[in-house]
């Protein structure tokens, strides 16, 4: 008889440390999730940011590649109608050459930037994504847990 009411208090003590760890988890879980969902609002607003940026960067392109198109042009139709033998470049000619060079410094540098916004704004939602997928396997892992504690045979059942 003492023997069964010892093992009984055994069990009821080894029921109650399994639900505390239980619960230990289960906060955990919520720490965790907590933790993720603040590091992906943290990643969106950085999306967002970056998104913003590449739109002003391709925007500053687009604008940059209107006065080279008009200098190209006005350079051709200047060397188009000077006769061949003469080889004299004027002050226009020259500024004309002067401005275009500055400005494919300027696309190249804008191209560039564009390029290496691209790259970071994947790595961003590459991040985001596998954030996402961590989410999910804690959401899953916190729903069986709160199932394990809600039903208490379920876990004799696993077992």
């Amino acid at each position: 008889h003492n023997l069964a009411n010892h093992a009984d208090r055994d069990c009821e003590a080894a029921h109650k440390a399994s639900e505390q760890a239980l619960k230990r988890k289960i906060h955990e879980t919520d720490q965790l999730a907590e933790d993720l969902s603040r590091e992906i609002a943290r990643i969106d607003d950085k999306i967002d940011n970056a998104t913003r940026m590449l739109e002003e960067l391709r925007h500053n392109y687009r604008a940059y590649n209107e006065p080279v198109a008009v200098a190209q042009t006005q350079l051709e139709w200047r060397q188009g109608l000077m006769p061949e033998q003469e080889a004299i470049q004027d002050q226009v000619h020259k500024g004309l050459k002067n401005q275009l060079r500055s400005h494919a410094a300027d696309t190249t540098a804008l191209s560039q930037k564009i390029r290496a916004l691209e790259h970071a704004l994947k790595k961003l939602e590459a991040s985001k994504a596998k954030l996402l997928k961590n989410m999910a396997a804690k959401d899953a892992a916190k729903t069986i847990d709160k199932a394990l504690f809600m039903y208490p045979h379920a876990r004799t059942a696993w077992a």
